[in-house]
């Protein structure tokens, strides 16, 4: 390798060395991208968190992306936000690896491949495993949901919400009661058991047509049926005033659900492991 001896060009080495440092994000610029995104201060955030990611800092990195894929001070992006998320998996920030292993799981892009959705599951597994209540959750999700190739096992799925639901996850805690309340035929249909975990959640979410909608498959599947009605008229009601893009295919979704309980009729479903 040839050795630069001339002091005029490692003076200028020095300067270029300078130039770079003073571009890139010292340690309190990354410390106040993480304070303004936590304070929900989000346009402020975006210039600390973009000059820290901008200058390889994983955790810059992860903020911006969030930003990015959520439209907090930013335009959405997720093609952009993908890219700093992957950089900041690639550096081992563990926030932005558990984002990544969710995207990969539950992606529709064929140019994902089926190992790197088995590695994304290993990785949520080793969260799960460590107590992670939303890697948990997730972990019921693959199973319940089928996100690898299609498999899906419904007692690998209530596995994994029952340990999330022992640490409080209201997310698990609707989706074990769905298994419970539809699952009729099956070892897995427990109805009392559905019905106390959906009030527990709706509790908590009394506004949330969602899992209002499982509160009322729960009372349908223990014969109370006008208790389901009524439900799900709410549940039809809140839905018709919610704002989204899919809102109105989901109305006619719930109206079919309520025709079943105005005909003394509970809901169920083909769950075979």
């Amino acid at each position: 390798m040839k050795k630069l001896s001339n002091p005029y060009q490692l003076g200028l080495l020095g300067l270029f060395a300078l130039l770079l440092a003073a571009c890139g994000a010292s340690p309190e610029d990354v410390k106040r991208c993480e304070q303004h995104y936590h304070a929900k201060s989000y346009k402020i955030a975006e210039k600390y968190c973009q000059k820290g990611a901008k200058s390889g800092d994983e955790s810059a990195q992860y903020h911006y992306a969030m930003m990015l894929y959520r439209g907090l001070g930013v335009e959405v992006d997720s093609q952009e936000a993908s890219k700093w998320m992957k950089r900041s998996a690639r550096q081992g920030y563990q926030k932005a690896e558990f984002h990544n292993a969710i995207y990969f799981l539950t992606t529709k892009d064929d140019s994902v491949s089926l190992q790197q959705k088995q590695d994304a599951l290993k990785t949520m597994q080793n969260f799960a495993e460590q107590g992670d209540k939303v890697a948990q959750y997730w972990m019921g999700n693959t199973f319940y949901f089928g996100y690898i190739e299609g498999r899906k096992s419904y007692n690998e799925a209530v596995y994994w919400y029952q340990l999330a639901v022992e640490q409080g996850s209201y997310q698990a805690m609707n989706n074990l009661a769905w298994l419970k309340v539809v699952s009729q035929g099956t070892e897995l249909f427990d109805p009392e058991r559905g019905l106390e975990l959906s009030l527990q959640v709706v509790e908590q979410y009394p506004e949330s047509h969602g899992y209002l909608d499982t509160l009322a498959a729960a009372y349908a599947a223990n014969g109370q049926f006008d208790k389901a009605t009524a439900t799900q008229l709410k549940v039809i009601e809140l839905a018709s005033h919610d704002d989204c893009e899919k809102c109105d295919k989901l109305v006619d979704y719930y109206q079919g659900r309520l025709q079943l309980y105005l005909n003394k009729k509970p809901v169920i479903k083909s769950l075979e492991n």
